[in-house]
């Protein structure tokens, strides 16, 4: 399977670099008129004698020196680099993508770094990613910006790379530490991630695999509305209340999602999507998206429905798009692959699968007017073709 490494970048490549190199760079750091774009994109650029001095003393080092001591001197992007690729099984398809922050300096050290990756692990898709308002500087801008900015490079970078298809390895060793909480996060919810860290000049990686976290799907369905509104602006706090169904005399905080949103002053209490939630937000569009439909035995149950039910229902039905998530509430399994689900106390969903991305909800079983008890007995002898799929299951709300 090939690998995918995403890697935040920092400015080691200059500063191991000799005393020329360091001289150049402080110089060029300070430079606040220049198109970073060309950097990445273009053969001219401003920066170009302190890119050609880096990456020639790049190339000396692993020529005079041993190849391996080279690298480790070389900076922590290429050190970690180079350890991860030696621990993985090498493909033509690998990829490299290198996280810049949004200064001259920090883009011209991702433009070093990726150009002699490239040439010296021969990898041939090699890309830059630009992260506005990743810097320390500006803290506002960091927590408004560039930390929301990085969660969605990452998840762009995931859905190019998808979950089955690649070995995925998201290395922070370069760069600003303080992104490491959110990358490591990403790494231990989300499917096929590995973390891999390297200190300073250490031969050794440590590695972090997946630890299976889950959001609480059932607990944040009521702020699906708030989490699409503030991820699109900032969104007043009479209109989060609003949204989240909590009274004007409420805290943000008696909400169960409180801890996904920020409150900034913007002519006004306003929120916006923090770090978590802008997780929690790209998470939901990587998921698996199964279409739903109704038999229609299940429609009839489904439109006569009062609306505790239908909120419980829906909650369900939105659920069963997750594969991952049928499978871990799967109750009970009859002939014709005819199957229950226990997803809450009342409701039991009897479904099938007609197609890897279809499913059929062939009828809805309740718990306390004894349905469930009646067809489970009887589930053996249950065929799909007694429930064709009769319309696609849309949200209905009252």
């Amino acid at each position: 399977m090939p690998v995918c490494v995403i890697s935040t970048v920092g400015t080691s490549v200059f500063s191991n670099g000799t005393d020329s190199i360091k001289d150049q760079w402080k110089a060029f750091s300070r430079q606040t008129d220049v198109d970073l774009q060309k950097i990445i994109r273009s053969d001219s650029f401003d920066g170009r004698e302190l890119y050609e001095g880096a990456i020639e003393h790049l190339r000396a080092e692993t020529r005079l020196s041993t190849a391996e001591s080279g690298i480790r001197k070389s900076g922590a992007e290429l050190n970690s680099l180079s350890r991860i690729l030696q621990s993985t099984e090498r493909s033509r398809s690998d990829l490299a993508a290198f996280l810049a922050t949004a200064t001259p300096d920090g883009v011209l050290a991702a433009r070093v770094i990726r150009d002699f990756a490239s040439e010296y692990f021969q990898l041939s898709n090699c890309s830059i990613r630009l992260v506005d308002g990743l810097q320390v500087r500006d803290g506002r801008a960091f927590q408004r910006d560039g930390i929301r900015n990085l969660i969605g490079a990452i998840y762009d970078i995931l859905k190019e790379a998808p979950h089955g298809t690649y070995h995925r390895i998201i290395n922070p060793t370069g760069g600003f530490k303080a992104v490491v909480p959110y990358l490591t996060l990403i790494g231990m919810i989300e499917p096929d991630i590995e973390l891999s860290y390297i200190y300073e000049q250490s031969d050794q990686l440590i590695r972090l695999g997946r630890i299976p976290l889950q959001f609480d799907f059932d607990a944040m369905e009521s702020a699906e509305g708030a989490i699409l509104a503030c991820n699109d602006d900032f969104v007043p706090e009479a209109q989060m209340k609003r949204i989240l169904q909590l009274g004007s005399d409420a805290e943000l905080s008696e909400h169960a999602s409180w801890s996904f949103f920020d409150e900034i002053d913007q002519n006004g209490k306003h929120y916006m999507l923090n770090g978590l939630g802008m997780i929690f937000y790209r998470h939901l569009q990587l998921r698996p998206k199964v279409k739903i439909y109704l038999s229609k035995q299940a429609s009839a149950k489904y439109d006569s429905m009062d609306q505790s039910q239908l909120v419980v229902l829906n909650r369900i039905l939105d659920q069963m798009q997750n594969p991952d998530w049928v499978r871990n509430n799967l109750h009970a399994t009859g002939s014709d692959k005819m199957k229950i689900l226990k997803a809450s106390d009342n409701l039991r969903p009897m479904f099938y699968h007609e197609s890897d991305d279809k499913i059929v909800v062939a009828d809805i079983l309740l718990h306390s007017d004894k349905s469930y008890e009646k067809v489970s007995e009887q589930i053996e002898r249950l065929t799909r073709a007694n429930y064709p799929a009769f319309r696609l299951w849309e949200k209905r709300r009252q």
